[in-house]
């Protein structure tokens, strides 16, 4: 619904009325002679310039998280190793809650929530084949004495 106020030399919008929320949106005064503009489309919001597309977000963590899953190394840092990707994948969780599920399509958004949990179950997983081969090796270690 909106109310326009016209005269014979102008027209001026005096009220406006959507069924979506408003996102504000602050514009350079010195390029703009508008004091206000209210976008009703997420679509057309400004991109924020600090964030990183998710999906470089989520790379670069998949690569540590693999990197870590396929390694073959079995020290006592495996522990450490796995509260801090875990950590990480948590951390990247909430970035995407918070940060990301507005700028994200629906589609997407599902897409990296799956990714985020196969990592943490995949991390879990080297946990538990780490602890197998600890026991194993305990076992084997201690027939042999």
């Amino acid at each position: 619904m909106y109310i326009i106020k016209k005269t014979k030399h102008d027209s001026s919008i005096e009220y406006m009325e959507y069924d979506d929320p408003a996102y504000e949106v602050k514009l350079d005064i010195n390029k703009f002679a508008i004091n206000n503009l209210y976008v009703y489309d997420k679509k057309y919001l400004p991109k924020s310039h600090n964030l990183l597309p998710f999906e470089y977000v989520f790379a670069e963590l998949a690569n540590h998280v693999f990197g870590y899953i396929y390694s073959d190394e079995d020290d006592d840092d495996s522990d450490t190793t796995f509260s801090t990707l875990l950590g990480e994948v948590e951390k990247a969780n909430a970035m995407l809650e918070s940060q990301y599920k507005e700028f994200l399509k629906r589609q997407e958004y599902y897409t990296y929530l799956d990714k985020i949990s196969f990592l943490k179950e995949e991390l879990y997983n080297k946990l538990e084949i780490n602890k197998y081969n600890r026991n194993i090796n305990s076992l084997i270690s201690g027939k042999s004495r």
